[in-house]
């Protein structure tokens, strides 16, 4: 998906955790902040993360400047996506 879980809008600076899934930088950032100096809890299995370290997703990176040549820059705040159930 191009959609980040937590902010649930298009991600434009894209990174993988370590729990396999991908999120916008500045809100994985945040949710790790918020846990302070415990290891962070993973936003969508809700398990603890082995690690902090997070990897720019390239391909998603891509497919969003490929598909989405026109979205705006970071600085713009996204609409939010609604989540189909």
């Amino acid at each position: 998906s191009l959609v980040c879980p937590l902010s649930r809008a298009i991600m434009r600076d894209p990174v993988c955790a370590a729990d396999g899934w991908t999120y916008e930088r500045r809100w994985i950032s945040q949710h790790f902040a918020k846990a302070g100096k415990a290891m962070p809890l993973s936003p969508v299995t809700g398990q603890k993360l082995p690690s902090r370290n997070l990897v720019p997703c390239h391909i998603i990176a891509q497919l969003v400047r490929q598909h989405l040549p026109d979205l705006a820059p970071p600085e713009v705040q996204l609409p939010i996506i609604r989540l189909l159930h």
